[in-house]
């Protein structure tokens, strides 16, 4: 438990980094290069910026939390209960005056009906309520409560909504802060009855409830106790009627009547107190409906507080209630902020353009640094009420109706109506309104991540960082925004009585169809005031009627019900042949001919028996933090401990003769003991006997009690007792120990656990929808994509196959013309840069640079493109001088974006190569290595090919020896060994580079030619051989595999490949050579040699070739193939080139 320092101390430091984060984020990371990156930028800073904001208002209204010590009862005081209601079903409005009229302090109740129905005259007739109603319902609920305050006296009044249903001790418990005189109000919290409501996350196995009000109630309203800045939340308070006679009574002029009026009295000096004591339960919003409307309306009127009793400038309040109720007026305003936050990482993707500058690792510490920390101080601060997954969650579900109710505040206020919360059923029969925004935010996300994969497959952008960020936070936001969709489309609840999850012994009997009584004990999964869900240990028969006793601590309630359907029951094989596999049956019971008095008999177990345990198990939910912790700080409870199931099965202690017996529904059970809850307390040591019913039958013996402790409830207080089992009837201990180690443990837990199925949430349907959404949204954002980036597509495939005909000349032409008079990307004016080249138009590819770079002076990428044109051109020195100018730029300059030094300096070294300038561009890559992070392999090979041209083979060397592997920098290694003629390391490097990567074509082709260096002619054969089947048309490959054969000797062999070569093309004179050696040694030539070699003759003879021992070795090959007189022709033109040839001659 933190103490108030420690927490106040976590606050400031939250605060403390969120101002590092947010200066820093708006010194050095906004992205101010153009207007939309502006609006992109200042979109998502204010989105932070807000959230700062909130996170101070939040932090001081909760810097110091504070409970009011209960106070003595106030005697002798007259109170008057009003509960307003106007179109709320009668049954539940019976449910809670009936509640009304059990309090336990005198009053009076009264029942105020704008519906003006009969229905509700009677009720109140029968009940003994006093009934007012009045002509209109102007001003609706602050309009009849005021209009009951002129009718009535009473020195106090409480306000209940008409499905609030109080504890009987809430007068009791309150009236008592009103001994201060400046008391003007006591407020206490609103707890929800409908743990499965649409605003709250509920999981009972879990044991995990949260819901949008938790925070409010549990530490915000706690929070303002210190600053006597209570806010009135419309039900469950009780007033000083002399405190509403001051500020008018209840507030008009607002939709939200509760704050305005709680706000008026504060600013007259009246002291108002919160209880944080759950004294009511109520009805959370069931479905998207009812919670949108509720929302609209709160928001709405909370808004227009500010245009008419602003608290900022109000008269009579301290800076504090200022502030405090400032904070919760423009909570209501988040969802601009929640929007802007939505739609930046779609934007950036559909855009390219970010937020921020650049991602650096500083601005990465910074922002997790910022998220930890704050995140764990509001977790901290906020105790187990502040839920990350569920804040977000919700907060995608009201942003759109936060939008609205500002919208309606500042335009519409005057024509705002008070719309009743529904009870029954939904508020509208269509919920396309209320998921709409969902639905067109998913649409928007998922077009993004469309459009950004489009980007990258497409290569229209190289930019990764989009993708990277604002793909992963389109995925989240989608699946928040699916969540909430699907919790929307649920199937509204047909039943009219809602089901609570309590687990009551229960004992039924009933006739089977021969008049034989049929009789057995069960347990209930759920009650609401029709029925129960039954959970049998025997089967029954749907339509069976019988009677029913239902018992909640000392209350015992019986009465008559049928049995209406049987849930499917998937009994395992195994158990229909082994009876020791336990077996249980649930059945949906419907009462039959209740009275009201036993209505109310159901609602007042399930309020105020079942409710206040449930709540209980949620709160005695520990975190893995903290049980990892005890268990840390606790090592005897390292010892393995007897395993203890959570069974729920009934059991009776007592039965003896003449003693009374006790119901009840085990907690736990293991093999030596049980814990179960009791309304009375029984003696420590004291021998009972006990029955437990059970699937494999009933359990009976002697037990000792162990433990028997006070537990409390809310209000209702019980008592938790363990028993220790001393003897078993039978063969009790056998059938215990078979229910404690059951082979199908899943579906056991599920039956004697007694819970209850969670609401199923539809999935085909909005998967088929979101299915059929994407079968358009994909194509139709290609199209449109394809479309607007028709352009650079059509770029890129002229760069990669060229310009093939006169159409694509004029388009080209087009493009060309377009980027005269608009601002290109930079990936569009590389490309037309490039085609330009090829068409040897390089000074129009220069004129284009430096007219957009006349509009742009200060563009870096339009400079650099204007360098790199410049270094194509050739003319180096003017290139080198803007590749100067553009370093020195970012070097004394901070707030450049997407482009780097590392970038520009391989730009520059590489035009200085080109220059012949190999010194300074030596010193340009040496920069390069020692400034960047990190440096792609094939820049350091490309720096190492300049240092071997250099005869730097040392520092090459040393250089690749740090390659990490990587093939192509091997590869360059290994031309420097080869380059020395250091063949052993040659080949070492290459068979390293194969087995790295295998297909390596250049490390093969090297080491074919070693193995060659080393007249291993066969072994470098076999690896040129590969490499033609691999790249059947590359003719040096089948050369040198020719060369090989024939200098292994096999001229045939050779002959055959250098004839198929020179027959595809005989204009290839570098084969001529090798085929006239490999004619010369073959044995046999066929008619086509001869024919080449004529033809080889001619064009020697047509060139006056001076290649003496060329024509030699022809002569000789035509000599031997019996052509004397061509080998004679060739001869004398060797001879006349070269009359001192002795061979020739």
């Amino acid at each position: 438990m933190l103490t108030r320092g420690m927490r106040q101390a976590l606050m400031v430091l939250a605060l403390a980094v969120s101002i590092l984060y947010l200066w820093y984020r708006g010194q050095y990371t906004l992205n101010l290069e153009t207007n939309y990156a502006i609006f992109a930028s200042l979109l998502l800073y204010s989105a932070e910026a807000w959230g700062f904001l909130s996170m101070c208002l939040y932090f001081f209204q909760v810097w110091d939390l504070s409970e009011p010590a209960e106070q003595p009862i106030l005697e002798g005081r007259t109170v008057d209960v009003f509960v307003p209601t106007y179109n709320e079903d009668v049954l539940l409005l019976r449910t809670t005056l009936q509640a009304c009229l059990d309090l336990d302090y005198p009053h009076r109740t009264y029942v105020l009906d704008d519906g003006r129905r009969d229905e509700v005259r009677e009720l109140a007739d029968e009940l003994g309520v006093r009934y007012i109603t009045r002509d209109s319902n102007q001003h609706a609920k602050a309009g009849n409560l005021n209009h009951a305050l002129e009718q009535t006296d009473g020195e106090f009044i409480i306000i209940f909504d008409a499905d609030h249903v109080p504890q009987k001790r809430f007068i009791n418990r309150l009236i008592g802060y009103f001994r201060d005189e400046k008391c003007g109000f006591v407020q206490t919290p609103h707890a929800f009855y409908n743990f499965d409501n649409f605003q709250g996350s509920c999981n009972f196995n879990k044991k995990k409830y949260w819901d949008d009000g938790l925070l409010f109630y549990k530490v915000i309203q706690r929070g303002l106790n210190r600053w006597n800045a209570v806010i009135f939340a419309g039900s469950a308070a009780i007033f000083r009627r002399k405190a509403l006679e001051e500020v008018g009574y209840i507030a008009v002029e607002t939709i939200t009547e509760d704050m305005h009026t709680g706000i008026r009295m504060t600013a007259l000096g009246w002291k108002t107190v919160y209880v944080s004591e759950p004294l009511i339960s109520g009805q959370a919003a069931p479905d998207v409906t009812t919670f949108h409307s509720q929302r609209l309306r709160w928001g709405e009127g909370n808004l227009s507080i500010l245009f008419i009793d602003n608290p900022l400038l109000m008269r009579g309040l301290t800076i504090p209630q200022r502030l405090s109720y400032f904070s919760s007026i423009i909570s209501w305003s988040a969802g601009f902020s929640r929007i802007a936050l939505y739609l930046t990482p779609p934007l950036l993707l559909l855009t390219g353009v970010a937020p921020l500058k650049e991602f650096t690792w500083t601005l990465g510490i910074i922002l997790a640094s910022y998220l930890l920390i704050t995140q764990m101080s509001l977790r901290l601060v906020s105790g187990k009420n502040w839920s990350l997954f569920d804040i977000e969650l919700f907060s995608m579900a009201s942003f759109w109706t936060q939008i609205r109710s500002m919208f309606r505040a500042v335009f519409r206020r005057k024509k705002s109506k008070f719309v009743v919360t529904s009870k029954r059923g939904r508020q509208s029969d269509s919920l396309a309104p209320y998921i709409a925004p969902q639905l067109v935010l998913i649409s928007i996300s998922f077009i993004a991540l469309v459009w950004g994969a489009l980007r990258l497959v497409f290569n229209t952008s190289s930019d990764w960082y989009g993708p990277g960020i604002g793909g992963p936070l389109c995925m989240f936001y989608i699946y928040l925004a699916w969540v909430v969709v699907r919790r929307a489309m649920g199937a509204a609840d047909q039943r009219f009585a809602y089901r609570h999850n309590a687990v009551l012994p229960v004992s039924f009997s009933f006739e089977d169809t021969g008049g034989e009584a049929l009789r057995g004990m069960g347990v209930t999964a759920d009650l609401s005031e029709a029925g129960i869900n039954l959970v049998s240990y025997r089967p029954l028969e749907v339509g069976m009627s019988g009677r029913f006793m239902l018992r909640a601590g000392e209350q015992a309630f019986e009465c008559r019900g049928k049995i209406c359907h049987a849930e499917d029951v998937n009994i395992p094989k195994e158990a229909i042949e082994n009876p020791e596999i336990p077996v249980t049956y649930r059945y949906g019971v419907h009462f039959s001919d209740l009275s009201p008095e036993q209505t109310d008999e159901l609602h007042r177990i399930a309020l105020h028996f079942a409710v206040p345990q449930l709540y209980s198990h949620f709160d005695s939910r520990v975190s893995r933090t903290k049980r990892l912790a005890f268990r840390i700080l606790n090592v005897s409870a390292w010892k393995k401990r007897e395993g203890r199931k959570p069974y729920r099965m009934p059991l009776v202690l007592g039965g003896e003769p003449g003693g009374a017996s006790t119901f009840a529904v085990s907690e736990d059970l293991s093999r030596s003991a049980a814990r179960l809850l009791t309304s009375t307390s029984f003696e420590v040591g004291r021998e009972t006997r006990f029955l437990i019913s059970t699937p494999l039958g009933e359990i009976e013996g002697k037990a000792r009690i162990v433990r028997s402790d006070k537990r409390t409830f809310g209000p209702l207080e019980m008592w938790e007792n363990v028993i220790a089992f001393t003897k078993f009837d039978g063969q009790g201990r056998g059938t215990l120990h078979s229910l404690l180690q059951p082979l199908d443990e899943e579906s056991v837990q599920y039956a004697l656990c007694a819970r209850s199925k969670d609401a199923p949430q539809p999935l085909f349907q909005p998967l088929a929808i979101g299915l059929l959404s994407a079968a358009v949204l994909v194509p139709s954002s290609m199209a449109v994509f394809r479309s607007i980036n028709s352009d650079d597509l059509f770029l890129q495939e002229a760069v990669s196959v060229g310009l093939q005909d006169e159409m694509d000349y004029q388009r080209f032409e087009s493009i060309y013309r377009k980027a005269l008079n608009s601002l290109p990307s930079n990936s569009q004016l590389s490309m037309l840069g490039e085609l330009m080249m090829r068409q040897d138009r390089s000074a129009e590819a220069e004129e284009l640079t430096r007219l957009m770079l006349s509009s742009e002076p200060h563009n870096l990428d339009l400079r650099k493109a204007l360098a790199d044109t410049l270094a194509n051109l050739k003319q180096h020195e003017e290139a080198e001088q803007e590749y100067l100018a553009i370093l020195e730029t970012l070097r004394t300059t901070t707030d450049i974006v997407g482009m780097s030094a590392e970038t520009v300096l391989l730009a520059s070294a590489r035009n200085l190569v080109h220059s012949g300038n190999t010194e300074l561009a030596l010193e340009r890559f040496g920069e390069l290595i020692e400034t960047a992070r990190a440096v792609d392999h094939s820049v350091i090979s490309e720096y190492a090919g300049v240092l071997v041209s250099t005869k730097q083979y040392g520092k090459a060397e040393e250089l690749l020896a740090n390659s990490h592997g990587d093939p192509d920098s091997l590869f360059t290694l290994a031309g420097i060994y080869s380059a020395q003629e250091r063949f052993d390391e040659t080949e070492t490097v290459c068979r390293r580079i194969l087995s790295i990567r295998p297909e390596h074509i250049g490390g093969r082709r090297l080491l074919g030619d070693v193995l060659a260096w080393r007249n291993d002619f066969s072994s470098a054969a076999l690896i040129f051989a590969e490499l033609m089947e691999d790249e059947p048309d590359n003719v040096d490959f089948a050369r040198r595999y020719a060369e090989l054969t024939l200098w292994g000797g096999s001229h045939e062999s050779s002959l055959e490949i250098y004839r198929q070569l020179l027959i595809e093309d005989i204009s290839r004179t570098s084969l001529w050579q090798g085929f006239l050696d490999a004619a010369a040694g073959a044995q046999t030539k066929a008619s086509r040699d001869l024919e080449l070699c004529a033809e080889i003759g001619k064009r020697l003879n047509l060139t006056d070739s001076d290649d003496t021992e060329l024509l030699s070795r022809l002569a000789s090959v035509l000599l031997n193939a019996g052509q004397p007189k061509q080998a004679i022709t060739l001869l004398e033109n060797v001879i006349r080139q070269s009359p001192r040839d002795r061979r020739a001659r």
